[in-house]
Order: structure tokens, then C-alpha cells, then sequence
């Protein structure tokens, strides 16, 4: 009789032993995926914070620009200190502070520097752009992207876009006459003038 309670006793040890053994296993687990969730809420979190600073400065840097495209002369509103030279933008997650200034002339043309600054979280983003003024107003030089020293592609215009400043389509003489400009869809064009001068339109 005696020898059978020992034996209950014993088998009763094993079992909380292994209850126990198991609890520790369990809670080991649980502690792991918890910290491993926690590091990718983390990370999510942190990338989110730095795409959306990036983002929030490109945005401050397109409002500055379009702040320019609406001036008739920049260095007289950068000397009498207009609104807008400088600004901010909030956010749901972020902000933007961004400025315009003078940078220097190439030849008679004047050179204007745009910073923008995203921030969000502990994430701080800049855009820093030099910006090139036409002898009279604002152009996109002549409606090719440079690729090199002495080489340029066509521009591509598509639906949805707003193009708010004259555009300029230099002669090239080539043969056969390559395009220089690509229309996809409907663009608004804001502007009616077109630099002709020694051009011919090629679209």
C-alpha cells in the first residue's frame, strides 16, 4: 500500500515538473514573438516616418517653384522681402519648411537657390535645388533634358500634368527632324506662348 502511494506521489512530481518546464517554454515564446513584433512595428513606423519627410520636402520644393513661376521679377521680390520667399507646409505626419534665395549669376541670368526641409519623427529630409531664371520669365530651356555634355532626350508631357510657364523648342536642323516634344493624353497647357524666334515647333 505503501509502496503504491509512493509510486502516485512520484508520478504526481513528474507531472508538475513538466507543467512547469512547460510554462517556462511557453512564456520564453511569448516573450520572443512579442519582441519580434514589436521590432517590425518598429521599423514600419520608422520607414513610414522617412518616406514621408522625403516626401513633405519634394512637396515644400514644388510650392516654392510654383511660387517662382508666378513672379515677374525674383530679385526685386527677394530685395523687398515678399511673402513667400520663404514657408512652411503641416502635415497629418509631418511638415516642411522651405526658403528662396539668391545664389549667384551665370552670365546675366540669376541663379536661386530652393531648400526644402521635410521633417517627421526623428527623420529630417532636404531638398536643395538651383534654380535657373530666363532672360524674361520662366522656360524650360528648350524642351529637351540634358543626358551629358552634348547630348539631350526628348520631354514627355502626359494626362494630369499642369505646365504653368512658357515653352521654348530650339531649331536643330537635324535630318529627319526628330521630335523633341512627347504628348501623352490631355496636359493643360497654361501658357499661349511659345518661343519662336530662329524655332520651329516639333511635337
Amino acid at each position: 500500500m505503501r509502496t503504491k502511494i509512493k509510486q502516485n506521489q512520484k508520478d504526481q512530481g513528474s507531472v508538475l515538473a513538466l507543467v512547469v518546464i512547460s510554462l517556462v517554454i511557453l512564456s520564453t515564446l511569448g516573450i520572443g514573438l512579442l519582441r519580434v513584433a514589436y521590432g517590425v512595428r518598429r521599423q514600419a513606423i520608422s520607414l513610414k516616418n522617412e518616406t514621408v519627410a522625403m516626401l513633405a520636402a519634394e512637396a515644400g520644393y514644388e510650392k516654392a517653384i510654383f511660387w517662382m513661376s508666378q513672379q515677374q521679377d525674383m530679385l526685386s521680390t527677394l530685395q523687398n522681402g515678399a511673402d513667400g520667399t520663404s514657408g512652411t507646409i503641416n502635415f497629418q505626419d509631418g511638415d516642411c519648411d522651405y526658403s528662396v534665395e539668391f545664389f549667384t549669376f551665370a552670365g546675366s541670368r540669376p541663379v536661386y537657390k530652393v531648400v526644402s526641409n521635410g521633417h517627421s519623427g526623428v527623420f529630417n529630409k532636404t531638398v536643395s535645388v538651383l534654380v535657373l531664371q530666363a532672360i524674361s520669365g520662366w522656360d524650360m530651356g528648350i524642351c529637351r533634358v540634358p543626358s551629358g555634355a552634348s547630348g539631350t532626350y526628348p520631354v514627355n508631357f502626359a494626362d494630369g500634368e499642369i505646365i504653368d510657364m512658357p515653352l521654348h523648342i530650339n531649331k536643330f536642323d537635324d535630318s529627319p527632324d526628330n521630335k523633341d516634344i512627347y504628348i501623352i493624353g490631355s496636359p493643360q497647357f497654361l501658357r499661349s506662348e511659345i518661343g519662336r524666334a530662329s524655332c520651329r515647333e516639333r511635337v
